[in-house]
Parts: C-alpha cells; structure tokens; sequence
C-alpha cells in the first residue's frame, strides 16, 4: 500500500512540477515577446517620419492675393462652422454667405521637410475643432458643397515623401475668422510610413509651430478624417 501511496504522490509531484515548469516558461516567454514589440516600438519610434517647418509667407496683410500666389503642394481653405441641423438623422452644416468670397481670403504658406528617418505614402492635414472648423481644398470648394452643409475634416495628399524631401502647404481662410489654438493645436498632420505605420504631429498653424511625431492606430487614423463620430456627436450635443 505504501509503495502505490509513494507512486502516486510521485506522480502528483511530477505533474505539479511540470505545469509549474510550464507556467515559468510561458511567464518568461511572455515577458520576451513584451520585450520584443517594446524594442521594436522604440526601433520604430527612432527611424519614424517627422515634420519640421522649414519657412513660413504671410499674406494676412493682403486680402485676395492667396489666390494669385504660388500654387503649393496641398491648398486648403478652413471654413468655420457657423451653425448645425439635424434633419432625419443626417447633419448639415451652415456656413457664412461669404465663405467663397476669394477677395476677402488670407493665407500662410508653408514649407515642412520630413526630416525623419523613414519616407511616408500619405500626409494629411486634419481638423482637431471638428465642432467648429472643416476643411476644404481650395480648387475644389464651391457653392454646392456649402449648400449641401458637407462635413470634411481632412486634405490628402497622396504621394510619397522620402527622407529630406520637402511640401508646400498653404492654409487660407476668411479674414474675419482665422481659427487659433490656444491650448490645443488647431491641426494635426497625418501620415502613412514605409511600413504601413500611421504617426501624427500636432500643428499649431497660428502659432507657426509643429510637435514631434506620435505613433497612433490606423482605426484612429480612420476616425480623424472622417466625419462619422462629428456626426454623431452633432446628432447628441451632450457628447462634446
């Protein structure tokens, strides 16, 4: 009896100390590959795509003379939200009567060098007020889609960018309404590197400022240029 006892309590031992050798192992694997995604984070982190403002025009002084101005790489006009209706679920924004008054639009134009590591497929330049402020690209805005009340909160450009390579950016915007970030910044560039990796960088346009790069998911990606979640804030103010 004493010998099956002494079998038995040796084989519990034996299966105690295998899921316990187990359990270390998968502990230790575990900690490797937390190790590994961190390393190749920061190995990401070290070669991403960044932004510097290399220079900066001002046509604030000259109403109108944007227009005329040297065609850039992403034109784009910031139009100010004046007011929201929601019909039957869908949103519609109003825009002030004199949105496409081109005489009276001012600009900055920019010139910003990706003085990263790693070249990108896409840039974008994205609204961060989406209560208050869309955009649209100045070739394409017209008297349809203010009627419409449309919604967009983006421009893209889509083409690559290596290392040192450098756009041009220039951002209008009615006289009377230029938009200014005081605590947060009134833009965020967006972009797509070689490796499918999407990073952003907060751009205080007013403020002739840009902040380092930030890694972020594609679905956050997603959900700042489109309008969906604006809507559906605007469909239930108590959101914002």
């Amino acid at each position: 009896m004493s010998y099956l006892n002494e079998i038995i309590i040796a084989s519990i031992s034996a299966l105690v100390g295998g899921i316990i050798t187990y359990f270390f192992y998968l502990k230790k694997e575990s900690r490797r590959e937390k190790k590994e995604k961190l390393l190749k984070k920061e190995e990401q982190r070290k070669k991403r795509p960044e932004f510097r403002i290399e220079s900066m025009k001002d046509s604030f002084n000259r109403p109108g003379t944007c227009i005329d101005s040297q065609p850039c790489d992403m034109e784009i006009f910031v139009a100010k939200i004046e007011n929201v209706i929601v019909e039957n679920d869908i949103v519609y924004a109003e825009y002030d009567d004199t949105i496409l008054d081109k005489k009276s639009w001012v600009s900055r134009q920019y010139t910003i060098k990706n003085i990263g590591k790693t070249a990108v497929y896409e840039v974008a330049i994205m609204s961060n007020f989406k209560r208050t402020t869309c955009l649209f690209n100045t070739k394409s805005i017209h008297e349809d889609f203010i009627q419409r009340g449309v919604l967009n909160y983006f421009e893209l450009l889509d083409r690559r960018i290596d290392t040192d390579e450098s756009i041009t950016l220039k951002i209008c915007y009615n006289k009377e309404k230029v938009i200014k970030g005081m605590f947060s910044a009134e833009f965020e560039l967006g972009m797509r590197d070689d490796n499918g990796v999407y990073w952003v960088q907060p751009f205080f346009a007013y403020e002739n400022k840009i902040y380092e790069s930030r890694r972020i998911t594609h679905k956050e990606y997603r959900d700042a240029i489109k309008p969906d979640i604006a809507i559906e804030c605007f469909k239930k103010p108590y959101l914002w």
